[in-house]
């Protein structure tokens, strides 16, 4: 892995795996979701992540997660996947999501004081728009190790976004959120398929 000034926190957790048809029935607040949605876009992802197992073969195994989110269950209705489509925030019943393959990990220490600042991260994080322009960064980053990073305005995409709620959690990787990719947050809490 390359060299980096942050320091990853890894709180105890555990994962948990749901294939096609199955569901995650009893998820916390505030615990990760680690998707292959199984769809084209998710292969596009899923394959651009394989380039940086080229220079980092220790992220072979983990780059079938082509999206992260976080989960609510605090709001009506049930357990939310509270994550970052295309064209936004969405917030989609975990009953009836749509996979190929999921992880569901739930910090296994996280306190309720904990949990319920998660929730305010992501209702803060409520109005962003898809980060469109964080994956060629990423890209030229990971086939590069220049540690070069970018965003637009008050855009992200889905990892950074599950990273950013996270934090709360006790949960941080050893990069920025803006150059975390889904498979990263697979790799940093063993999810590895």
């Amino acid at each position: 892995m390359e060299h980096s000034h942050f320091t990853p926190v890894i709180p105890p957790h555990e994962v948990r795996w749901f294939g096609p048809g199955e569901e995650c029935l009893d998820p916390k607040n505030g615990d990760i979701l680690l998707v292959d949605h199984g769809t084209i876009a998710s292969r596009i992802i899923e394959d651009l992540e394989k380039a940086a197992t080229l220079t980092e073969p220790e992220l072979n195994g983990y780059t079938w997660c082509g999206h992260a989110a976080n989960i609510r269950t605090d709001l009506p209705g049930g357990s939310v996947a509270s994550e970052m489509g295309f064209r936004g925030l969405e917030r989609n019943p975990m009953v009836s999501y749509k996979h190929r393959d999921y992880a569901v990990v739930t910090f296994t220490n996280a306190t309720d004081e904990q949990r319920h600042v998660f929730s305010q991260f992501d209702d803060a994080m409520a109005d962003l728009d898809y980060g469109w322009f964080e994956y060629l960064p990423i890209a030229f980053d990971d086939l590069t190790h220049a540690q070069f990073s970018g965003s637009w305005a008050d855009h992200l995409m889905c990892s950074a976004r599950t990273m950013l709620c996270a934090a709360p959690l006790g949960f941080m990787g050893d990069r920025l959120a803006i150059r975390t990719e889904p498979m990263r947050i697979a790799y940093w809490l063993g999810a590895k398929h």
